[in-house]
């Protein structure tokens, strides 16, 4: 059974990314629940606020709402998580170099989520998608532990 800040997020989450797509599917049902499946099904993550972060980490980046609106419906904690999770670096490698500077182990394990999610559908879509799998797996072995590497890319 999900929480409330789950259920809210979810909703949220789908409101606001109504009409993007993600490969041409709707972007809630592919991106973000891919990601949210990658944190509870393989990384064993049961926090709510940190699959609420999982469902709202690209909100703020490909929407209009703000991070002191995340703020005010979901609390400091989850914005503090996405704010982390949101890319306001010129550099991919500077933002994910601070999401795992940071400590922040719920905004690591939804950036880990969401690369490996990115990862995969790079090498299932093929052709010009597999350019970025290098990307997403240096994202991977960035903040990966051992035995999460063992789960997410069966080594």
């Amino acid at each position: 059974m999900m929480s409330d800040v789950v259920n809210k997020a979810a909703w949220f989450a789908e409101k606001m990314h109504k009409g993007q797509l993600y490969d041409g599917q709707d972007y809630f049902l592919r991106h973000l629940k891919g990601v949210v499946a990658v944190m509870t099904d393989e990384l064993g993550v049961t926090d709510p606020e940190t699959i609420a972060i999982g469902y709202l980490h690209d909100v703020v980046e490909d929407t209009e709402v703000t991070l002191s609106v995340i703020e005010k419906l979901f609390g400091k904690v989850v914005a503090d998580g996405v704010g982390l999770m949101t890319n306001h670096s010129s550099s991919y490698d500077v933002y994910v170099k601070a999401i795992k500077d940071s400590g922040n182990e719920k905004a690591i394990a939804g950036k880990l989520a969401d690369a490996t999610f990115n990862y995969r559908s790079c090498l299932i879509a093929g052709g010009k998608w597999l350019k970025h799998a290098p990307r997403y797996l240096g994202v991977i072995e960035l903040l990966a532990t051992k035995e999460q590497k063992k789960i997410l890319l069966g080594r």
